[in-house]
């Protein structure tokens, strides 16, 4: 809260997988309905063209892990041409990502 998407956006990449990243245009903004244990949630995404620099180590690696608290994330990059065998928990992204569209989109998901 209180600070923009976009900052958001490095701020989590300096602090997750250590890295400076350039946050471009703003592609979809989704909002997502689902159930978590039964409660109902809405979540709204922004999701934002972002480039690694290709000195950073992250870019160099396949896989990288990280802890955020006691949480332990697992950071993996996959070539675009692979992207129809991945699991993927937001399925527009399989064909949104091999066409990404030339002005930002609102979509709305229900899980």
């Amino acid at each position: 809260m209180l600070e923009h998407s976009d900052e958001a956006l490095k701020r989590e990449m300096r602090e997750e997988p250590a890295t400076d990243v350039k946050v471009g245009r703003l592609v979809w903004v989704v909002e997502n309905f689902f159930k978590l244990e039964n409660q109902p949630f809405h979540e709204i995404g922004m999701y934002y063209r972002m480039e690694l620099p290709e000195d950073s180590v992250v870019f160099k690696l396949n896989e990288y892990t990280c802890k955020d608290g006691s949480v332990k994330l697992r950071f993996r990059w996959f070539p675009l041409a692979d992207i129809q065998q991945l699991k993927i928990n937001s399925p527009f992204l399989k064909e949104g990502l091999l066409l990404l569209p030339r002005i930002t989109r609102h979509l709305i998901w229900n899980d």
